[in-house]
């Protein structure tokens, strides 16, 4: 029988809502402040609203690791 580390053993307990908490919001607010970055890089654009947001989005970075 195979062993599951002590991170799949929180994922898999309570489901749907420690897969939800500890893997999908991390990931989604991490792929959107890669992708506004690299629209901003891509753009040159460095006015505007996505510029503004991703500068503030620096709190979903701190949220990010807290969850990790």
């Amino acid at each position: 029988m195979e062993t599951m580390t002590h991170y799949m053993e929180l994922l898999a307990t309570n489901q749907p809502w420690n897969l939800i908490i500890f893997m999908a919001i991390p990931v989604i607010l991490a792929e959107t402040i890669a992708i506004s970055e690299l629209s901003i890089l891509f753009s040159r654009n460095l006015n505007g609203g996505l510029r503004n947001w991703n500068a503030e989005s620096k709190y979903d970075r701190n949220a990010n690791v807290i969850l990790v």
